[in-house]
């Protein structure tokens, strides 16, 4: 009976650890100072009175102390649910490489629960503690109106639920559980983040240097070179300096293509500061698109993973260059920019209603530059008519390891 608390063995002893140590002290108190004061005053009742006045004074504070002291060995600490609090809080001040695990540990021994775990909002376990049980309370875990996953919680051994007791605690714990896998939530968000701009930050720099060595450096060294024959031409062969000048300022206008090339081959900000698709709003809203007066913008996002640097740049650059085209040539009143997931990788499309294909005369720089953005990563774009009017551009992208 005590074991599985049956019968509600717990009230028994509650109520008869309460009431009989202060029914003994009442009987003794009352029945002492009577005895003394019948000496003073033997007549009357007085000594009752007195007796009872100084019952009635006690028993309220003794009681009071005798009741928590009574729920406090009978019930443990979920007699004083500050005391729980403070355990969990004690439990977050630790250091830990997983604060969500630690965090469901804590409310599972606070509560005593035989079982307790933390699910995403899709379902996958984040921490568990004990063996599942079928007979488990589910809490929704919110955070600023958002549900982040729920808390499963066990009964307490040898009890067939949890106790609505039990419920009302672990229920003023869910804000905090909700809190700490928020925040672990962010937490590896901003790994993954920094990860991927550290990430690109040294691609591109490599690919910078690259760039530097093998075409600018070059370049340099033999307008230095130029400028050296020339002076020396000066002196020794006056009439094949106009020669050299004019070989050192066609060097030097490759230098000035070369470092233009490097410029525009270098990793847009806006996607280390907002990402692919806050860089394809941002791009298409200093475009004029979505806009009053402009054209109609829409962005369908389905579901991407993280990529990787160069798959993200090159369908950044590539929506991009699309975007221009619309503006610039298409005079469309309505643009599509879809980034989806295929089998062969990433999809990009772009659509608009302007005068399609033919209506920008031959294919431009920046088409083939599109072209050759989608076939270095060993994709491929295609450019079609959409009917009645419209161009369709869609670019396969294959995955690369982020």
């Amino acid at each position: 009976m005590l074991r599985y608390r049956l019968l509600g063995i717990e009230v028994v002893l509650r109520r008869g650890l309460l009431y009989l140590p202060l029914t003994l002290l009442v009987a003794l108190t009352v029945g002492g100072l009577t005895t003394v004061l019948a000496r003073v005053v033997p007549d009357g009742p007085l000594p009752l009175v007195l007796s009872s006045a100084v019952v009635a004074v006690m028993v309220f504070p003794v009681a009071g102390r005798l009741r928590r002291l009574v729920d406090r060995i009978v019930l443990g600490e979920r007699a004083d649910p500050f005391t729980v609090v403070d355990r969990v809080s004690a439990g977050l001040e630790v250091a830990t490489d997983d604060p969500v695990a630690s965090m469901v540990e804590a409310v599972a021994t606070a509560a005593g629960a035989s079982y307790a775990s933390v699910t995403d909002e899709l379902g996958a376990e984040l921490a568990c503690v004990g063996e599942p049980v079928s007979n488990s309370l589910q809490l929704p875990l919110r955070h600023r109106g958002q549900v982040l996953g729920s808390l499963a919680i066990g009964p307490r051994r040898g009890e067939p639920r949890v106790t609505d007791r039990d419920a009302r605690l672990i229920g003023s714990l869910v804000p905090h559980v909700a809190a700490v896998v928020r925040a672990s939530s962010l937490a590896r968000d901003l790994a993954r983040q920094r990860e991927r701009v550290v990430s690109a930050t040294l691609a591109e720099r490599d690919r910078v240097r690259r760039d530097l060595h093998d075409g600018l450096g070059p370049s340099l060294s033999g307008i230095a070179l130029g400028l050296e024959a020339a002076e020396h031409a000066m002196d020794s062969d006056p009439r094949s300096v106009q020669d050299i000048l004019t070989r050192t300022r066609a060097e030097a206008d490759s230098a000035v293509r070369e470092v233009r090339r490097v410029l525009d081959g270098l990793r847009p900000s806006s996607l280390d500061q907002h990402g692919l698709l806050g860089a394809v709003r941002e791009t298409a809203t200093g475009l004029g698109l979505g806009r009053p007066g402009g054209p109609r913008f829409d962005l369908q996002v389905d579901g991407l993973p993280a990529l990787a640097p160069r798959v993200e740049e090159a369908a950044f650059r590539i929506v991009a260059e699309s975007l221009t085209n619309v503006v610039r040539h298409s005079g469309a009143g309505h643009c599509e920019v879809r980034l989806g997931v295929s089998d062969d990788g990433l999809e990009v499309a772009i659509s608009d209603d302007g005068t399609g294909p033919n209506g920008v005369g031959t294919p431009g720089v920046g088409l083939d530059s599109m072209r050759r953005r989608a076939s270095d990563l060993g994709g491929r774009l295609e450019v079609r008519a959409l009917r009645p009017r419209g161009t369709a551009v869609t670019a396969v992208l294959p995955w690369e390891e982020p």
